[in-house]
């Protein structure tokens, strides 16, 4: 890598890296400041274009050069990389020119990016694409897990990533042929419709037209479903990020640490709920026979209650034993039977509400009926009972938190009318929780416009299938789009399929990883939802979450991940016959991994950073550098580089000592990189 005024780094600065097997290993270690997450984003700039710095690409321009360089002139600040894969050889360079106006500040006038790819025969080629042969190499998708600040990287941890991981294991693996495959044959399946048009009646053509516009609004709707959950990760993401700089102000760190847990619980408790109402729901579903038949039944009921009363039911006698009777001229007592007489009168008129076996078999089986309804009534009622119960427990206990965190709110308040960091923070986690509920409202909204529009279109679709195959002469027509649709079906099976299979694959992947680091008896697993979990077994053999997790644990968990993608891309492309996994080999490259950790999860981690990739890059502080972690992994370092800090006002005497500050000569603050020499 070639650096030139890009951030803290002034003049020209190259770094070659360690490539070897047994040496994969570079470190840079260096001050607080003196550019190591510049570095980070130096990759980040040169291959996409962007950075992780709050003012974005705004001030990537060295200042130094600025200062030094006169009005008018034209300055550059570049990034270069030269790197290989699969036998290619990549020359990679971004640059951006300023003009340095005459009251002092610059504007951007030209940028170039360009990649230069040479192959095996020695031909080297300008890409004509160079951001699709970036995509080829290191997927802009897949970059936050190979290029991570590790002071953030516990985030992948965290249950909003669900849907990133699940991405990223589809992307890696290759799968999203498949998905771009099935949104190809969809889209087909509507060209074949369109086709058949003009032969369609009147009826046809305009529930084609609806089925078409039904279609547009559900994918807008997904699109703003997709973007809402986005920005409501992002928001939540800024959350925890304000409440941890606020717990790091010593007076009110245990008043956000309790506001923390009750969020926490608070969340744990809608999940409950979600589930009560989703059993609920399903509860429902399993009786709603007996729900929507209650009226007909105690109808029922009554009629034959009525009946009972008055002895018409159940039947006293068959209408069969009273017409043999007359027929045989006899009553069973012996005397004759005359026609026409009181006697046969008599018998005439017990016929009429006299009952068949018919009759009374119907009658015997609507009791049955009506029993068996009855018990799935009390049944339905019993279960309902318990659901609402237990959704009000936990409705009860939400509000019961919510008048802890108001509580804590006021008190930190309260400390904010003194410390002007505390109002500010206080102040942004307020704004950015009333984001975070407007935009779960949003979502929630949404989500009952997808389920409306989703039914609407089920509909229209069957009826539009029904007049197809009314239609003798668009046979052809109606089997091509069922084809069409039966190959999206299968598609679409076949990615859930392949995806879930994948991710139980890492998830031991994962554990296995984790497990070389961790020292508690617990487990590492990707669920069904793509969720990373820590698990734990309990003295009845039940699995459970891990709840309360340190920040240096998840971040053991988030690496454990990124080392098992790493290991799989690897594995896939390396195997023949593979027709979605292509793989790939990937380097990790690590800012600050070991911050949050203590002394002996920094020592484990150290010991295993060289086999999570085939090259790993990190950047440690001098502090780090100087304790365990050096001593865990030197014997796999290939290259050690030293950041050193130049500045015309050195306040700390053993940086200086240690040769990480230097006074600056020219009268400007920039850094530079010094390499370090490893003993054999």
């Amino acid at each position: 890598m070639r650096i030139e005024n890009f951030r803290q780094f002034w003049k020209p600065i190259i770094l070659d890296f360690a490539t070897s097997n047994d040496k994969n290993v570079t470190v840079i270690h260096g001050a607080n400041g003196a550019g190591k997450t510049s570095l980070l984003n130096a990759f980040k700039w040169c291959f996409y274009g962007q950075t992780d710095f709050d003012t974005e690409n705004d001030f990537i321009l060295n200042e130094a050069a600025i200062t030094n360089a006169n009005a008018g002139d034209l300055i550059t600040t570049s990034v270069q990389i030269k790197c290989s894969d699969v036998g290619n050889r990549y020359d990679i360079t971004r640059k951006n020119k300023y003009l340095k106006r005459s009251d002092g500040t610059v504007s951007l006038k030209e940028s170039d990016f360009s990649v230069d790819v040479t192959d095996e025969s020695g031909k080297t080629v300008r890409s004509k694409m160079p951001g699709s042969t970036i995509e080829l190499l290191i997927p802009r998708n897949l970059q936050p897990y190979f290029f991570f600040n590790g002071e953030r990287i516990e985030k992948i941890a965290n249950v909003n990533e669900g849907d990133k991981i699940k991405q990223a294991i589809r992307y890696l693996t290759g799968l999203e042929l498949i998905e771009r495959a099935h949104k190809h044959v969809q889209k087909a399946a509507r060209q074949i419709r369109k086709e058949g048009k003009d032969f369609k009646s009147e009826l046809h053509q305009d529930i084609y037209d609806e089925i078409n516009l039904k279609e547009d609004e559900k994918t807008r709707i997904s699109d703003s479903i997709r973007s809402t959950k986005q920005i409501l990760a992002s928001t939540r993401e800024s959350i925890d990020g304000k409440n941890n700089e606020l717990k790091k102000i010593e007076k009110a760190k245990s008043l956000a640490d309790k506001r923390e847990a009750l969020n926490r619980n608070i969340r744990d408790l809608k999940k409950e709920m979600d589930e009560i109402n989703s059993d609920r729901a399903s509860t429902i579903d399993a009786y709603r026979a007996s729900i929507l038949s209650s009226k007909v039944i105690n109808d029922s009921k009554q009629i034959i209650e009525e009946n009972r009363k008055i002895g018409r039911l159940p039947y006293r006698v068959r209408d069969q034993f009273i017409k043999d009777l007359i027929e045989s001229g006899y009553c069973m007592c012996g005397n004759p039977i005359r026609p026409n007489s009181i006697e046969e009168n008599t018998l005439q008129d017990a016929l009429k509400d006299a009952g068949s076996d018919d009759a009374e078999e119907v009658f015997t089986r609507l009791q049955a009926l009506i029993s068996h309804f009855d018990s799935d009534n009390d049944t339905y009622k019993q279960k309902h009972e318990v659901f609402t119960n237990r959704y009000n427990e936990r409705l009860l206990k939400i509000e019961s938190i919510q008048d802890e965190i108001t509580e804590i709110n006021l008190k930190l308040r309260e400390m904010g009318q003194d410390d002007d960091q505390i109002a500010k923070l206080e102040n942004d986690i307020n704004d950015l929780n009333k984001q975070a509920i407007n935009l779960e409202k949003e979502l929630a909204r949404h989500d009952i416009e997808l389920e409306t529009i989703e039914a609407s279109l089920k509909e229209r679709k069957e009826q539009f299938e029904e007049l197809e195959d009314k239609k003798e002469k668009h046979t052809l027509t109606s089997a091509r789009y069922t084809a069409a649709q039966n190959v999206a079906n299968a598609l679409n099976s076949l990615n859930e399929f392949l995806t879930d299979r994948i991710r139980l694959d890492l998830s031991q992947r994962v554990n296995r990883t984790f497990q070389a680091i961790m020292r508690k008896p617990v487990e590492a697993i990707i669920d069904e939802n793509y969720h990373l979990k820590v698990v734990k077994t309990d003295i009845d053999g039940a699995t459970q979450e891990a709840r309360e997790q340190s920040t240096g644990e998840k971040q053991v968990t988030s690496l454990s991940f990124i080392a098992s993608i790493i290991e799989l891309a690897k594995e896939q492309i390396n195997k023949k016959n593979t027709n979605f996994f292509t793989g790939g080999i990937y380097p990790l490259v690590m800012d600050s991994p070991f911050g949050a950790l203590d002394d002996d999860y920094r020592f484990k981690v150290a010991q295993s950073v060289s086999n999570l990739a085939d090259q790993v890059i990190i950047f440690v502080s001098n502090s780090q550098w100087s304790g365990n972690v050096k001593q865990a992994c030197e014997g796999r370092i290939g290259k050690s580089y030293k950041l050193v800090y130049h500045t015309s006002s050195i306040k700390d005497n053993k940086l200086t000592e240690r040769g990480y500050l230097a006074a600056s000569d020219t009268g400007f603050d920039y850094s530079s990189i010094d390499e370090v020499k490893i003993n054999a």
